[in-house]
């Protein structure tokens, strides 16, 4: 087997439709991959607002933490940061890993909070303890990138691996960058392409293209083996701690 060759390999941001605030306040420069956004809820009226609103005034989670969300989405009227975070933080408080981990991006992107990358580590880090594949994705991303804590590769795997294993494309891509340059694990090219391979099995065509040259490098049946783990993955239930 051939020595890898070593480079920096950029990370992997993500949209979806539960993540809807990455779409909306960090789909600039920090997101690397276009694609597009739908919420069941974009398009939610005055009505659907206040329908919700009154169910948040009387503490129910659920309703703040939708609430919350209804207030930063692209088709409503005019977003209102600073109360999609009051009603965030309300349900955040309350344990809702979906309030934390919007809370979170809010505190990144600097949007209805003072910027604080140390609070969107702590939020995110709340969210990913519950089981939150997106939390524990952008968890990986800060703890790679050493925003509001020190750089640790290591564990930034360890939370790619956790979002991956729920399915996550995004993080399965990442995971798989890991093992091929060897940041924060030991390298693996064996690993890596079958990370890749699940990737690509999830609907991201940049793992095929990314996968040729590690394939290249790896026997017969090392390719054998990855293929038929990567045909098995089947994703885990929300985990905690990694």
């Amino acid at each position: 087997m051939k020595t890898p060759r070593t480079s920096s390999s950029s990370f992997r941001r993500h949209r979806t439709t539960v993540a809807l605030l990455i779409a909306l306040l960090l789909g600039n420069a920090a997101c690397e991959r276009k694609a597009s956004v739908a919420s069941t809820n974009s398009n939610s009226s005055a009505e659907q607002i206040a329908d919700v609103r009154a169910k948040a005034d009387q503490g129910d989670v659920t309703a703040q933490a939708k609430l919350g969300r209804m207030l930063l989405e692209a088709n409503h009227a005019k977003p209102d940061y600073a109360q999609s975070a009051l009603w965030l933080r309300k349900a955040a408080e309350q344990g809702s890993a979906e309030a934390q981990f919007y809370l979170a991006g809010l505190y990144e992107a600097g949007r209805g909070v003072e910027r604080d990358f140390g609070q969107s580590v702590l939020w995110n880090l709340k969210a990913a303890d519950a089981g939150h594949a997106d939390a524990q994705y952008a968890l990986a991303l800060l703890y790679a990138t050493g925003k509001g804590t020190p750089k640790d590769k290591p564990a930034s795997v360890r939370w790619f691996r956790a979002a991956a294993e729920q399915g996550l494309a995004e993080a399965q891509f990442n995971l798989a960058q890991r093992y091929q340059h060897g940041q924060g694990v030991e390298t693996n090219l064996a690993e890596a392409y079958m990370w890749f391979a699940i990737a690509a099995k999830n609907g991201l065509r940049d793992a095929i293209t990314e996968s040729k040259p590690i394939k290249a490098e790896l026997a017969p049946d090392q390719i054998l083996q990855a293929e038929k783990s990567a045909a098995a993955f089947v994703p885990k239930r929300a985990s905690s701690t990694p």
